[in-house]
């Protein structure tokens, strides 16, 4: 069977923007308790990323023809992608395809059995799965960090979450003490950088 015309490759930055996406739900959703619909947003995001990396560094791959096959993704970012070998998936988020279909069909007989590392398997992930791509400084990522939506960057560090490694990644400055520094202390001190100087 031949298919048709193939659609264009879409960038992979908007592979990785609907990631992040996902990703802030995942976060949101499971800091309100809304642990089904959490685990479902997780496995989108890590779907969507590792399609992200493939995209960029595999030119053969196709990610609407992939489907939802994370475990052969897996692999493939493995042996395709730089630095790629260590990327691990833990096999809660992909087996028997719970996350992706019991977390929104109620079955019979069949459960979703969600770990409380849920969160933290997913912040390694996105970080391990972000450092793969050479990401512009201006995706939603990127702004975040800076402060450019305060609503994502709550949700980013939520919980403890460290994102220095990222901030490293776009080049954007680490701040001493931000381990013990509120977020909102730190965008407060961006935003107030940024701003023109006012007339007195």
């Amino acid at each position: 069977m031949t298919r048709g015309n193939p659609q264009p490759k879409v960038e992979p930055t908007k592979w990785h923007e609907r990631a992040f996406n996902f990703y802030l739900a995942a976060r949101l959703l499971a800091a309100n308790g809304l642990l089904g619909p959490a685990a479902f947003s997780a496995r989108q995001a890590v779907e969507l990323l590792l399609k992200a990396a493939l995209v960029y560094w595999d030119t053969s791959f196709d990610p609407i023809g992939a489907g939802h096959a994370v475990q052969k993704m897996v692999r493939s970012v493995r042996n395709k992608v730089p630095n790629g070998r260590t990327v691990e998936v833990p096999d809660y988020l992909w087996a028997d395809k719970r996350y992706l279909s019991v977390t929104r069909y109620p079955t019979h007989g069949k459960g979703v059995g969600i770990p409380n590392s849920l969160v933290d398997d997913l912040d390694a992930l996105f970080r391990d799965l972000t450092l793969l791509l050479p990401l512009p400084r201006n995706c939603g990522l990127a702004t975040a960090l800076i402060g450019k939506h305060p609503g994502n960057l709550r949700m980013l560090t939520d919980g403890g979450h460290d994102v220095g490694r990222l901030r490293l990644h776009f080049g954007l400055p680490e701040v001493a003490g931000s381990a013990s520094m509120p977020e909102d202390d730190f965008l407060m001190r961006r935003l107030r950088a940024s701003e023109p100087p006012t007339k007195g």
